[in-house]
Formats: C-alpha cells, structure tokens, sequence
C-alpha cells in the first residue's frame, strides 16, 4: 500500500463520515 493510496482511503472515509452526519441531522430536523 503506497501512502498516496491510504490518503485516497482517509479522504473517501472522511467525507462519507461527513454525509452520514448531514443526512442524519436533516433527518433529526425533519422529524423534530
């Protein structure tokens, strides 16, 4: 694994960790 690869993988991880906050938080405002 080259360090350019696992840097692809933490920035994939990053931003799907980001879109599951934000849909939940909509999901809280929606049903709130």
């Amino acid at each position: 694994m080259s360090t350019k690869h696992v840097e692809q993988i933490q920035t994939i991880q990053a931003e799907q960790a980001i879109r599951k906050k934000t849909l939940l938080e909509e999901a809280e405002s929606r049903f709130c």
